[in-house]
């Protein structure tokens, strides 16, 4: 760790802090209320919010496995990391693999739990200075700006642009997510987005063929169909999400349909006709117990999709190397894009990022720079995605990824989208305001609100907090 002994001033600490106080917003494992299942929905037990691009984790202590001590001479670096299960376990292994490679660098892998407690932890440790902080971190796509905007991640362009830089020409588009103001804070390391799985049994007692190809036909004919009623009460939903504490895969039907929740002059727009009867139509079919919301207790929406309780998911693309393991063999778990809207399709990107903390002697900058130029090599890159199911981000790690697309044609429908992503909605990156238009979507849902009458308040509330963020005059 490093021994920058500058702290956090106090307006600098608020500003930070304002991004963890509602860790509803963008959280990986605080509670939030979310609603109980139709037709009498009511607040219930929460489900663990997950950051966008990442399915919730529980796990909150890190692995049992020994680090050996650095090597003499060896420069050691500390990073903070997140994700749990063979995603984590897969991480560890590359750090120890990048350890032996060679022996100028020591890496030390911390696990800090789910995004949001990591982002929870790195807030209290930059405001306690010293060798409370990292070297390294990763964080999830939405969430390093804050840290960027109060100068507390180094920027990268000259690490990037350096004799030992990184040529960036093979990188996919979905590097550009890292830059704030055009400068980069942040490399991918696991790259998703959602994408729409389905039960292939229920789909066709249903009588339908295949995946909704349209929104229209989600909302009108597959849901109310695929929900089947048992004594009055709902035995399988038509449609249950991830478990987002923010809006991930949500902002994509106001694109589709012509909308956009916020713009680059941090205009938003919650009142707008797009967003309104998206949380309309969601409405209804809550209403009609044809969908539900996974609660912690459920274990999460991937785990109730598996055992056989939904027949229609939208997560993220980095649980497709699992999705065969928790249906356990109950059914056949399909794969295809978002359906499409009247303006087209387009997707979110999600997942996380490598950022290096500012203020790093130059010696463990240039550390923390060997290990992340590593990570980001094709071989690396195609690597990790073969494990966890997050996406390759270069075209040469997704040649390298060939013979598991080839074997599972259900990985291509998820790296194929990718030529219609765009990076997540500006306003995404504000916490604050994540929290007031999440627990928006939740009285909707909840049956408590008209969307007609509460998002014009909603569009004031967000507005209001730009102004006092600094962000908007």
């Amino acid at each position: 760790m490093s021994n920058d002994s500058r702290k956090l001033t106090r307006r600098e600490f608020i500003r930070l802090a304002a991004g963890a106080a509602g860790v509803a917003a963008l959280a990986s494992c605080t509670p939030a209320t979310q609603p109980a299942p139709a037709p009498a929905p009511t607040p219930s037990t929460a489900a663990q919010g997950a950051p966008a691009g990442a399915s919730p984790v529980a796990a909150t202590k890190p692995p049992a496995t020994a680090v050996p001590a650095a090597p003499k001479g060896a420069v050691e670096v500390t990073w903070w990391r997140s994700l749990s299960g063979i995603n984590g376990e897969e991480l560890d292994k590359m750090v120890a693999d990048f350890n032996k490679s060679q022996s100028k660098v020591f890496v030390r892998g911390e696990f800090q739990g789910a995004y949001g407690e990591l982002r929870d932890k790195l807030t209290a440790a930059v405001a306690a200075g010293g060798s409370a902080m990292p070297d390294m971190v990763m964080l999830a796509d939405v969430m390093y700006q804050n840290f960027a905007r109060n100068k507390r991640l180094e920027p990268l362009d000259d690490l990037i642009k350096g004799s030992n830089g990184l040529d960036l020409s093979d990188f996919w588009g979905v590097v550009e997510r890292g830059k704030m103001d055009g400068v980069y804070y942040q490399l991918p390391i696991a790259v998703s987005t959602p994408v729409f799985y389905y039960n292939e049994d229920a789909l066709k007692k249903a009588g339908f063929s295949g995946p909704p190809k349209t929104w229209d036909q989600f909302f009108n004919e597959y849901a109310p169909k695929a929900t089947v009623l048992e004594g009055g009460k709902t035995a399988l939903y038509g449609f249950i999400f991830l478990a987002n504490a923010d809006w991930w895969w949500q902002q994509s039907y106001a694109w589709m349909h012509g909308g956009e929740l916020s713009d680059e002059k941090w205009n938003t727009y919650f009142d707008s006709p797009q967003v309104i009867e998206f949380l309309s139509r969601m409405q209804k079919l809550f209403q009609a117990g044809q969908a539900y919301l996974p609660t912690k207790a459920d274990g999460n929406a991937l785990a109730y999709f598996g055992s056989g309780k939904g027949a229609m998911l939208i997560e993220s693309t980095g649980v497709i190397g699992r999705i065969d393991d928790t249906a356990g063999g109950r059914f056949k778990p399909g794969v295809a894009y978002l359906p499409e809207g009247s303006a087209g399709r387009k997707v979110p990107t999600g997942g996380a990022g490598l950022c290096i903390m500012a203020g790093r002697t130059p010696e463990k900058k240039q550390a923390a720079w060997e290990f992340i130029r590593w990570m980001e090599q094709p071989g690396q890159i195609a690597r990790y995605s073969k494990v966890s199911g997050y996406l390759p981000f270069t075209k040469k790690a997704a040649d390298a990824m060939k013979d598991v697309m080839d074997k599972d044609p259900r990985r291509k429908v998820a790296v194929e989208q990718l030529a219609w992503s765009r990076g997540q909605s500006m306003i995404q990156t504000v916490p604050r305001a994540v929290d007031v238009y999440y627990d928006a979507m939740l009285q909707v849902l909840n049956l408590k609100a008209d969307p007609k009458t509460l998002m014009p308040q909603i569009q004031k509330q967000v507005q209001q907090i730009l102004v006092e963020e600094g962000l908007k005059k």
